[in-house]
């Protein structure tokens, strides 16, 4: 007695019949595997953009600083916490300036900390040149 069981077929819309067998045999091994354990797509994980928290950072580190210039000993900017306080806004300044936004909160923190820095855009330097120039490029880029 034979115990040989015919594979089923599969009819397909031409009138063909194809079999379960030649059919994982096309699949590729990678998404055939993947199918038979239920995997699903991975989906790219969304791009970090430091420069919201740079500019919040650096809001607080000058404000700061400028509070300390309201006392009457910190008029001339030379106290130690003011060297300190405009030091970490330069450090940071930098980094906002030099960095190309991958968001539009990137874009928005980059522009704000540009009016802000540069008094209504009337004290252009440097630095507030680059940092437009980034933004400028993140949008030509597609930032969303």
């Amino acid at each position: 007695m034979n115990m040989h069981q015919p594979t089923p077929k599969i009819k397909t819309q031409d009138g063909n019949t194809v079999s379960r067998r030649s059919i994982l045999g096309a699949a590729p091994a990678a998404g055939l595997a993947a199918f038979l354990i239920g995997a699903t797509p991975v989906k790219a994980a969304k791009a970090h953009d430091p420069l919201p928290e740079w500019f919040a950072e650096w809001q607080k580190w000058r404000k700061f600083e400028l509070d300390l210039s309201a006392l009457p000993e910190g008029g001339d900017f030379d106290m130690p916490e003011q060297i300190a306080a405009s030091d970490r806004c330069e450090v940071l300044s930098k980094k906002i300036a030099h960095t190309k936004p991958t968001t539009a909160a990137g874009v928005a923190a980059q522009l704000e900390w540009l009016d802000v820095d540069s008094h209504g855009l009337e004290c252009m330097c440097d630095l507030n040149i680059s940092g437009l120039r980034s933004a400028i490029a993140a949008l030509k880029g597609g930032v969303v």
